[in-house]
């Protein structure tokens, strides 16, 4: 099995910017909406971010804090991911900042 990595500097990078995108693309009015329309379940309720994003529509944080929250409950996420496939013998991580050529290439030699 092959696992790709980031080191966590560029994953916490990608983290923030695709927070910002998803603030961005109006994530706050998406919750809003399925809020109205629907109850969710209690697994739903653990949605990476809804938390947050239920948060500031209730008022009890701001936007800034909204974001900073989910950004930094997803660097703690992608950390127990590593933690755990480190745990896993028959995963082997692929050092994804290489060019795909040779991701692919050490992927391949690996069957």
């Amino acid at each position: 099995i092959a696992g790709l990595a980031l080191p966590p500097a560029k994953t916490a990078r990608r983290i923030a910017a695709r927070t910002e995108a998803m603030f961005a693309a109006g994530v706050v009015e998406e919750v809003r909406s399925a809020r109205a329309r629907h109850t969710f379940s209690s697994t739903a309720e653990r949605i990476h971010g809804l938390q947050d994003v239920t948060a500031l529509l209730a008022g009890g944080i701001t936007l800034d804090e909204a974001i900073r929250r989910m950004e930094t409950r997803t660097r703690r996420y992608a950390k127990r991911q590593r933690t755990w496939m480190r745990r896993l013998p028959e995963v082997r991580v692929v050092d994804a900042t290489r060019d795909a050529g040779a991701v692919a290439g050490d992927i391949a030699g690996w069957t």
